[in-house]
């Protein structure tokens, strides 16, 4: 979604593809944003995820009722057994 003005009570939403590049299985642990109160919401499955190799899986990022007005951004952190230990995805509003 580009450039896209929200009014209040708006929701949008994103998905967001997490790949398991390895040649294990990928275990996703949880899943957070990290300020947690811009009014983005996470929508996720049951934890934890098992992902195999090759292979993904989608977290939906819900946007709405924002505290305030303005450009929002936050950080969705996975953490995971993966070998980086938790990967990080950087959000702003809009969506691009």
């Amino acid at each position: 979604m580009n450039n896209k003005l929200l009014c209040q009570d708006d929701t949008i939403k994103q998905t967001i593809y997490v790949k398991n590049t390895g040649t294990g299985e990928l275990t996703i642990d949880s899943v957070r944003l990290m300020k947690g109160n811009d009014g983005f919401i996470i929508q996720k499955g049951t934890l934890p995820l098992k992902v195999k190799p090759n292979d993904s899986t989608a977290v939906t990022i819900i946007f709405t009722n924002p505290p305030s007005l303005g450009i929002k951004r936050d950080t969705l952190i996975v953490y995971s057994n993966a070998r980086n230990d938790s990967c990080q995805y950087l959000m702003q509003l809009p969506f691009d």
